[in-house]
């Protein structure tokens, strides 16, 4: 682990005793001032002995604080260099925590003893006014004399420059790229999208030395192992297993198999995916995850069907066809987040940012990826996974498949409701580089990682980071729509 993901950790467990300590204090200060004066809110002040007579549960207001704030992403560091972003966060997360309060303390009071709800409107304005402070103070010890990770790349190919390209985009990284070290086969250039040459590969460990660099990242070349890999996986019919003999560079790299001949580990590059009870294991937590989320889920999914009903025409659920495990074809079901007919109009097209066909309520859903509720019973059918690649429409798996021979890995394995990609990537990640988080889970999946996954996605939908962040012009959009149709593929 580098210094600065230790310097993370660190960080994040500071910041979480403070919204622990900051609960503490924002609930008792509520109180104290409750009982001191109306504050112009209140018809009297409350009397001074309800603090000892109602239960309290501290320690469960503390957890929540902390837990509320993991869900929404608060002990990433990213949150610290995104501010805008973080409040809209602090203030949906406090309204959220005061709920959960409420409710908490309604089923636990003892019979005949009322605890005064309106101590629940002080905590929320004291709460999270303070929290607002001690993020301020946090965020200003943390960044203030903090000097930015230094990045060394090696390599001067398209890799190295989509790089460079992804850390400008993402500035809230912090990452400081100080230079480009020639790989082998890489031609002599004096700069690399705006980056110097410092030197040729052999040079790297004392280039970064001389610069102080915190990590070097190796960008990979095309290799001819690669280009066997994918003859073997565009040849549908040899199915074999292939090893490979590592070296120690490859060990490091790789997860090493059991398998040995004349005790000569190897590490297998092609196998099968999972074992039989494995696969029974995953279908069981499937099942069991999907239909206790339908469930819960109910009242929201009228909520959501009503909303969509009567803002706009059409149907409430959305028929896809996607392509599923060993290339099978089945229908996607989803809350309708797009004018009908949208596909109909301007044929399969990507969705971006600005895309005039997503409703507004659409937009909402999104975001919220509410619209994705139905796909649990694609999950019960036995279609879909909670956790796998996402599935594709055939129209794109074939274009993939083209670009990237190595694509059709994904359809090993039952497609899913969410990914490792879809937690670590955005909507507007190349489609090279979801394969690179979908091919990592197929060939390192377990029940471990998917509850993993399941975690975080859950991050990802209370912290916001649901909706599409491609920027692209989708004004061509606008004009192949039929008059007086505004406003819809992440693709539908």
């Amino acid at each position: 682990m580098s210094l600065y993901h230790r310097q993370d950790r660190l960080w994040a467990f500071i910041a979480a005793a403070g919204d622990a300590f900051v609960a503490l204090g924002s609930y008792l200060l509520s109180f104290w001032l409750r009982s001191q004066t109306t504050l112009g809110l209140f018809d009297q002040p409350l009397p001074h002995d309800r603090f000892s007579v109602v239960p309290h549960y501290l320690v469960f207001l503390a957890l929540l604080q902390i837990g509320i704030f993991y869900f929404f992403r608060f002990y990433e560091s990213d949150t610290l260099h995104r501010p805008l972003k973080a409040l809209q966060r602090l203030c949906t997360a406090s309204v959220l925590q005061v709920l959960i309060l409420i409710a908490y303390y309604f089923f636990r009071q003892p019979a005949g003893l009322a605890f005064p709800r309106t101590v629940f409107i002080l905590f929320l304005l004291i709460n999270t006014l303070l929290l607002l402070g001690w993020r301020a103070l946090l965020k200003a010890a943390v960044l203030g004399d903090a000097p930015r990770p230094r990045v060394l790349i090696v390599g001067a190919n398209c890799a190295a420059e989509d790089l460079i390209r992804e850390i400008r985009r993402l500035p809230h990284s912090r990452l400081e790229v100080v230079g480009i070290v020639l790989g082998p086969g890489d031609p002599s250039c004096t700069d690399v999208a705006g980056l110097p040459v410092l030197g040729r590969y052999r040079q790297t460990a004392e280039i970064a030395r001389h610069t102080h660099a915190d990590e070097v990242i190796v960008a990979s070349t095309h290799t001819w192992q690669e280009e066997l890999l994918e003859d073997f996986i565009r040849d549908g019919g040899t199915l074999c297993r292939i090893s490979v003999l590592p070296t120690s560079y490859e060990i490091l790299l790789g997860r090493i198999s059991r398998l040995r001949i004349y005790d000569i580990p190897l590490i297998e590059l092609r196998r099968e995916p999972d074992a039989p009870w494995e696969r029974f294991l995953k279908r069981c937590l499937d099942l069991s995850v999907a239909i206790i989320a339908l469930a819960v889920l109910l009242p929201v999914s009228l909520a959501v069907a009503l909303a969509v009903k009567f803002t706009s025409p059409g149907p409430v659920i959305y028929k896809q066809t996607r392509v599923g495990r060993h290339g099978k074809e089945f229908n996607i079901l989803k809350f309708r987040t797009m004018i009908a007919d949208a596909e109909r109009i301007v044929g399969p097209v990507l969705a971006g940012v600005n895309d005039p066909r997503i409703t507004k309520v659409g937009r909402f859903l999104r975001k919220t990826r509410l619209d994705e509720i139905p796909q649990l019973i694609n999950v019960l059918r036995g279609e879909m996974s909670l956790v796998g690649p996402r599935p594709e429409r055939p129209h794109f798996v074939a274009q993939f498949c083209e670009s990237f021979p190595v694509y059709r890995e994904r359809l090993v394995v039952k497609p899913g409701l969410t990914g490792l990609a879809q937690v670590n990537g955005a909507y507007d990640t190349s489609a090279e580089n979801k394969l690179k988080y979908d091919l990592a889970y197929i060939y390192n999946q377990s029940l471990w990682l998917d509850l993993l996954i399941l975690l975080e996605t859950v991050k990802v939908v209370l912290a916001g980071e649901g909706e599409p962040t491609r920027d692209t012009d989708m004004s061509f959009l606008v004009e192949q729509l039929p008059h007086g149709q505004s406003s819809p593929p992440r693709e539908e």
